[in-house]
């Protein structure tokens, strides 16, 4: 889907870059629905017959803005797993990567939340795809905790869903430049789903 941009030269996979940040900005700010190829032409200063050299429509480069930011998230967070040991290593730099990575990419993380329903089926699958993976990295994350620790639950999945929302809740008030940075934040989160997990949920040991 994304290979037409691999055979861009440095100079023009730049300049889709720079498209690619204009309309997330816009896109954040007054929405996907009523943000324009030309509004983005003149926010990226390019024609819109040069957004069109890069990208074939609107939906398009919403597309490849939210594939980048989750291929990229991704891609970290698979790189960090395996410099760590331990499932609560892992656990930790997983809660602290997706903080991070919304202090980091305020605009892309808003526009994932608020426009992906605008995509196409074709389009929000590989979207989905990717958020999947995502996913299924913190559910295999969650399991292995629970067996390291003679713990028992029938309800892995609900528990990861339970951990992604404590992560996810603050994109609709945190704010990185305010009292408390990303590293108070995720510290928090670690720390509180780490207690009540170990503490209640999983009470039962293995045998």
């Amino acid at each position: 889907m994304l290979k037409k941009f691999e055979n861009l030269t440095d100079k023009g996979k730049e300049k889709s870059i720079e498209i690619c940040k204009a309309a997330a900005k816009l896109f954040n700010e007054r929405g996907y629905l009523s943000t324009s190829l030309g509004d983005i032409a003149r926010a990226a200063a390019i024609t819109k017959g040069g957004i069109y050299h890069y990208f074939s429509t609107k939906e398009e480069l919403l597309f490849v803005i939210l594939y980048r930011y989750m291929d990229k998230m991704l891609q970290e967070l698979k790189r960090k797993m395996d410099l760590c040991n331990s499932p609560e290593e892992k656990i930790h730099v997983f809660v602290q990567l997706h903080i991070y990575n919304y202090r980091d990419n305020l605009v892309e993380s808003h526009v994932l939340l608020r426009e992906k329903g605008n995509l196409t089926p074709e389009y929000l699958k590989l979207i989905q795809d990717q958020e999947r993976e995502y996913e299924v990295i913190l559910s295999h994350l969650i399991e292995s905790l629970m067996k390291k620790r003679k713990r028992y639950s029938e309800n892995i999945k609900l528990v990861t869903y339970c951990l992604l929302g404590m992560c996810n809740w603050p994109f609709t008030w945190f704010d990185p430049k305010g009292q408390w940075s990303a590293e108070d934040l995720s510290e928090v989160i670690y720390k509180i789903f780490f207690g009540g997990l170990l503490s209640n949920f999983g009470s039962r040991q293995v045998d």
